[in-house]
This record gives structure tokens, C-alpha cells and sequence, in this order.
């Protein structure tokens, strides 16, 4: 059962009509939406370095000016209430959501992770993240230490659940996560630099002890704030429109794509997998947006959709999409804003110095 947003305050959902309203108005600029007021908000500062203590392939920072300037002025619906919550159905490193919490962008977060290791992890940095910071700052990888976590990894992710040791879980993941190639937390990735430690990286290169350390207290600062769902995405967003708080989330969608998603991740998504994800999204009363890549099947499950066509890392094509009741991200730059939204939030991408993966 999905719980409902913060402590009570919740106002009466009502279904929306299928087709597009206009006027449309951006979210959280402090306007009067036709049926009632939208909370204003304080201009918001955007943090300034990267927020989330995982490396993770995928990441969208390097995309954040496009996405902005798709979500730039999102509208609501006249019947949408107030958006209270993001949801990231694929955590992963869930930077935006994390980003977005520190700017006070979003009041709450839901963050729903399908392996149990970073599932473990992410649980960890919300309930000790003082002990787990303390460690971070006392250890120094090895390549002995990589594969001891690599080995209890593999073993969590063959039982496809937690062990009884969640603090051991917590930190194989994170150490694999700084420490592999990518940030992969697989049974199979070796480590940076490899098993001779001969190549262009070290093992150590991406673990910077008091950078980590600090950006862990920092998510725990936030843990009032983040629900953690250790668990299936699909099972989640399916169950959302009955939930009672559809209308007042907004889902980010990254999945694992149709073409390296099985490559990259443990838990990838078959091609029945990608079409229940199209149809639960469709199915939701509030704002949502997947990316993934250029792919006929995506074109495929998505038709009838908005798809933007994106320019990944190396020159390849990877596609946002969104309902046809959002406006289209189109025009060079967007539009000056007042007041910092979601999406000027994208358009400034936090700074991932020292978290870029060879």
C-alpha cells in the first residue's frame, strides 16, 4: 500500500478530463490557477555540487539544460492540486530528486530501488548517516576490499533480497559503487584500474573520503523528507492512481534502456517489462516524464506521446517523453524566470566534479 503525502494535509482528488486545458500555467510560480490558488514560493537556491553519494550510469546532470527547457512552465491541469511529491520509480543515485529536496523544490521524495544492495545502501544513508560518513572517512580502497564487497553483492542480488547484515550490504554497495567502473554494482564489474591495478585509473580514484562523507550527512539531513521503497517500480507505478496521491506527484521516469539496460544493471526490464511502464505512466492524473533511448520499441509503446529527440554523451539519440497535455520543450533557451522552479532547477545542473566515470 502506497502511504499518502506528509502528515494530513491532503485536499480532495478529483479526475482530470482527458483532453488539454488551456491557459496552462506553470508550476509553483505563485499564479492563480483557475480553480484556486498555487502555493508561492521564495526564489530558490540550487546546490551547488552534486548531491548524491553514488556514481551511476545513466545520470541525467549532463542533459539537465534540455529537460529544463521540456519541463520549463509544465502546466497543470485545472482540476491538478498542488504538487506535493517526486517520485523516482528507478532511484538509482536519484541526484534530481535529492537536488530538488535541498533547493526546497519538492516537499517529499519517493524513491524506489529494485536492487536490494543500493536499496540497502540508500536505507542506510537515511537512518545512520553519521556512522556511515565516519566510516567513509577512515577507509582507503584496495583492491582486496573491492572484491570482497563484490563477492557479497553477488551473493544479494542471487538470494533477490536484503541478508540480515544491512549495514554489511550498505557498505559493499557503496564501496563497489565508487570503486567499479561506471559505478556498476553488478556481481561481474571489475575494478577501476583492474585486477593488476596497471590502467590510466586506481581503485581509489572516485572515493574521496570527505566529499563522500559530507554528502552523506547531507542526504541524512534530508531523510525526514525521502520515502524509500525497496521493491518493484512497475508494481509501484501501477498501484499509484488508486493510491489517492497520483494527482499530486510527479513522476521521473529513467528505467533501464531497451538496448544497454541489460548490459549495465542486474535488474533490467524485458520488452513486456517496458510495455506495462508505458502503460502505467499513461495511466497517471499528475505530470510524468520518462527517458530513454532512441529505440523503435519506445517509439512503439509511446505513440501518441510527446518524444523529444535528445543528444546524449558521444553523439548518440536518447528520447524524453511526456503527455501531450504538457507543453513541448521547444525554443533555444527558456523563458526567464522569476522564481526557481522544478525546471530552472534542471536548467542548472549541480556539479558532478570528480564523479565522472571512466
Amino acid at each position: 500500500m502506497i502511504p499518502t503525502i506528509g502528515p494530513a494535509r491532503r485536499t480532495q482528488r478529483r479526475r482530470c478530463p482527458s483532453t488539454p486545458v488551456t491557459p496552462v500555467l506553470p508550476l509553483n510560480t505563485g499564479v492563480q490557477a483557475p480553480d484556486g490558488p498555487r502555493r508561492a514560493r521564495e526564489k530558490l537556491k540550487v546546490p551547488s555540487r552534486h548531491p548524491s553519494p553514488l556514481r551511476y550510469p545513466g545520470g541525467k546532470a549532463r542533459m539537465a539544460r534540455t529537460l529544463a527547457r521540456i519541463w520549463d512552465g509544465v502546466p497543470l491541469r485545472p482540476c491538478t492540486p498542488d504538487l506535493e511529491v517526486w517520485i523516482e520509480p528507478f532511484a538509482g543515485g536519484a541526484g534530481a530528486a535529492l537536488a530538488l529536496l535541498e533547493a526546497g523544490v519538492v516537499d517529499e521524495a519517493r524513491l524506489i530501488e529494485a536492487n536490494p544492495a543500493i536499496a540497502a545502501l540508500w536505507r542506510t544513508v537515511l537512518n545512520e548517516p553519521d556512522r556511515l560518513a565516519a566510516r567513509v572517512e577512515r577507509h582507503i580502497p584496495t583492491t582486496t576490499s573491492f572484491y570482497a564487497s563484490r563477492e557479497r553483492v553477488s551473493v544479494l542480488l542471487a538470494a533477490g533480497g536484503p541478508s540480515r547484515d544491512p549495514w554489511r550490504d550498505a557498505w559493499a554497495a557503496l564501496v563497489m559503487n565508487r570503486c567499479s567502473y561506471s559505478g556498476l554494482v553488478t556481481g561481474n564489474v571489475g575494478p577501476l584500474g583492474g585486477r593488476r591495478q596497471n590502467g590510466r585509473h586506481r581503485v581509489g580514484d572516485r572515493w574521496n573520503g570527505p566529499a563522500l562523507a559530507d554528502r552523506i550527512r547531507r542526504v541524512g539531513a534530508l531523510a525526514p523528507r525521502i520515502a524509500l521503497h525497496d521493491g518493484d517500480a512497475l508494481e509501484y507505478l501501477e498501484d499509484l492512481p488508486a493510491s489517492g496521491i497520483g494527482a499530486e506527484a510527479m513522476v521521473f521516469a529513467d528505467p533501464p534502456y531497451v538496448d544497454a539496460g541489460p548490459s549495465l544493471y542486474p535488474r533490467s526490464l524485458t520488452t513486456r517489462d517496458h510495455a506495462r511502464l508505458a502503460a502505467a505512466l499513461r495511466s497517471l492524473d499528475g505530470p510524468w516524464l520518462a527517458t530513454y533511448d532512441d529505440h523503435p520499441v519506445v517509439h512503439d509503446l509511446y505513440r501518441g506521446c510527446r518524444i523529444e529527440t535528445l543528444t546524449a554523451a558521444g553523439g548518440g539519440a536518447e528520447v524524453a517523453i511526456t503527455p501531450t497535455w504538457l507543453p513541448a520543450g521547444a525554443g533555444p533557451e527558456p523563458p526567464r524566470q522569476t522564481q526557481t522552479t522544478i525546471y530552472d532547477f534542471l536548467h542548472t545542473s549541480p556539479s558532478t566534479e570528480g564523479d565522472r566515470t571512466p
